[in-house]
């Protein structure tokens, strides 16, 4: 019991405020966040570039398969100065990039006609790409790639290498055809070991690398082939991709085709054309000279050299050739034939045993110079006059000696077929010399003279009664015109005598009725109608 004036103070129980219910969801959210936040934080690593062309501090995105993976925390130069570090955060997610065997690669945006082109990189900006290693074991420092590799995500299919004299236009990307439809792609070009040519990676997908077999012919397709033929114009592309950023194509050659067989495993050559890849094996050279005593102009180096018109081999050299005894010039002219060229005929050749060695060569070339064949230049273009050297049988030639013990082998020459077209356009001309060009000009100013004369009478005298004449009839005409039009006086006039014609037909027709009804009326007269009986009073 309390002492009489004494306060009492009454404890009062803590009770929770609504208010205070905000701040601890927010501080419950929050540290949700900071807990899923410091979960999905994956490693950071560290990739070496040579530039950070492109890379944004908090923006640059790391990707995998188009995923953002990570993001760039940070850009600073390398210890030696000589490049740039950039730290990159991962998700927890992506651990697996940091492993070794992972490659790394900044992606710039890029145009083009292919279907590699990275074309969302033009709004999204550049972004690091990543392969992922497969090795398992962690580490956090990498050397990043200068240039994006070819084939990433590891792509079924094969990889083969080609090899050329030249590249052309040929780049990483460019397609790869089989029957112009795409199966590949270029993963790499660059020289060859001893500097001599250029070798071409590339990359056939799944399931089109069973397309390859051994007898495969690989050319290049950039551009756009035209060839004049007896067939006409003909233009042959792969694509419109081939046309601007080149291509490659393939197809199997004909299993008749000699020497087709290629061994599918070993590095495969790249033919400059389609009809380069398709022609027969060239075989063995064998190199041949022949003399002329006349000028070769219009003869250059690597011009075809025939044999009844089939291709068997090249000029490799022209050369002049002094003689002191009679001080005369002649031209030399060396080429490498490929007897094999000669196809069926070579191997029925071969059979007999007349061909292979260089003896058996000579011996066979001494036969077939006996029958009268000889090597002629010849006018191989009109438009261009160039020349070429065709090796044919001409009987009517005298015969010939020839050494079979001659190295290289020297072929009997004939004199060129420009030249007889040279002195039949020389005859051509002596006779259009001969003309009397200047007295049919005088005829022809005389007869030019009385045309123009015609031509004045016509003017003076025929033209203007013609004239005259016409514009009477145009007259004749506007008149009987307006006679015609519906609102003239004329067409009133017949309008009105059609309607009195159609009124007097009707009141014969009238008569016609009654006398049909009374035909005694024509001699008594008109009888009085009834209804005009009753009608009087």
């Amino acid at each position: 019991m309390s002492a009489p004036g004494a306060l009492v103070v009454e404890k009062r129980r803590w009770r929770p405020q609504l208010v205070w219910v905000i701040p601890i969801v927010a501080a419950f959210v929050g540290a949700s966040l900071m807990v899923q936040s410091f979960r999905a934080k994956g490693p950071r690593i560290t990739i070496s570039f040579q530039s950070a062309e492109g890379l944004q501090i908090g923006k640059t995105l790391v990707k995998y398969r188009s995923i953002a993976i990570g993001r760039v925390s940070d850009v600073t130069l390398s210890p030696g100065e000589d490049g740039v570090e950039v730290t990159v955060d991962l998700e927890r997610s992506a651990a697996n990039a940091a492993t070794e065997g992972s490659h790394f690669w900044v992606q710039h945006p890029r145009l083009g006609i292919d279907s590699e082109a990275h074309l969302d990189s033009l709004l999204s900006g550049a972004y690091i790409g990543v392969e992922m290693g497969r090795s398992g074991k962690v580490t956090h420092t990498f050397v990043g790639l200068e240039e994006p590799p070819a084939l990433t995500h590891g792509r079924n299919g094969r990889s083969l290498t080609l090899h050329a004299n030249t590249l052309g236009s040929l780049q990483p990307g460019a397609p790869l055809y089989y029957r112009q439809t795409r199966v590949g792609r270029v993963t790499r070009t660059g020289l060859t070991g001893d500097h001599q040519g250029v070798q071409i990676e590339v990359f056939i997908d799944a399931p089109h690398d069973q397309l390859l077999s051994s007898r495969s012919r690989f050319w290049n397709a950039s551009g756009v082939d035209l060839s004049l033929n007896a067939d006409g114009l003909q233009v042959r592309t792969e694509s419109l991709a081939a046309v601007l950023s080149g291509g490659i194509a393939f197809e199997d050659a004909p299993a008749e085709l000699p020497g087709s067989e290629t061994n599918r495993d070993t590095e495969l050559t790249l033919y400059a054309s389609r009809v380069a890849a398709f022609a027969p094996a060239a075989g063995e050279a064998h190199l041949v000279r022949m003399r002329f005593k006349h000028a070769l102009r219009g003869l250059n180096v690597g011009a075809p050299v025939e044999m009844v018109g089939v291709d068997i081999g090249h000029v490799s050299a022209i050369d002049l050739e002094y003689a002191p005894k009679d001080r005369s010039f002649a031209v030399v002219v060396s080429a490498m034939l490929y007897p094999q060229l000669l196809g069926h005929a070579y191997e029925t050749l071969a059979a007999e045993g007349t061909a292979g060695s260089e003896e058996r060569m000579a011996a066979l070339v001494r036969h077939l110079v006996d029958r009268g064949l000889r090597v002629q230049p010849r006018l191989g273009s009109l438009l261009t006059g160039q020349l070429y050297l065709a090796m044919d049988f001409l009987p009517s030639q005298s015969r010939v000696a020839f050494d079979e013990s001659r190295r290289p082998l020297e072929l009997p020459t004939v004199e060129s077929t420009s030249g007889e077209l040279q002195l039949r356009v020389a005859s051509i001309a002596q006779k259009l010399d001969q003309l009397p060009l200047a007295r049919m000009g005088e005829h022809l100013d005389a007869n030019l003279a009385s045309l123009q004369s015609l031509l004045g009478h016509v003017d003076n005298d025929l033209l203007p009664p013609t004239t005259r004449a016409v514009t009477q009839a145009h007259a004749t005409l506007s008149a009987l015109r307006e006679m015609l039009s519906t609102d003239s006086p004329l067409q009133s006039k017949v309008d009105q005598t059609l309607e009195e014609t159609d009124a007097t037909m009707q009141e014969l027709r009238a008569l016609a009725g009654y006398l049909r009804r009374h035909p005694d009326s024509l001699l008594r007269g008109r009888r009085p109608d009834l209804s005009d009986q009753g009608s009087k009073p």
